[in-house]
């Protein structure tokens, strides 16, 4: 009859174990997941990041474009006026 009981007790905590030992991964398995969540989060927030970063270099390229036109323009209306200026005088 001992040797019955003894049984059971040992089955009952070799269960007991088990499922200590399944939480434990069920545990482990969530943390994961939720640690992989949080990189995806942190690498979604870079790439838009670093889409806005450059979105600004591409406007600020096109911006100095645009200026270096302009600059060309205006000199080229500064020497075309210094040559009439210069027309002029003689």
């Amino acid at each position: 009859m001992s040797g019955a009981i003894w049984f059971i007790r040992k089955a009952w905590r070799n269960d007991k174990v088990d499922g200590a030992e399944t939480q434990a991964q069920i545990d482990i398995i969530a943390r994961l997941s939720e640690q992989v969540d949080k990189a995806n989060a942190r690498a979604d927030l870079a790439e838009q990041r670093a889409d806005t970063a450059y979105k600004e270099r591409n406007d600020a390229y096109r911006e100095i474009g645009e200026l270096k036109g302009t600059i060309a323009a205006l000199t080229a209306e500064v020497r075309m006026l210094k040559e009439r200026l210069d027309g002029k005088d003689s």
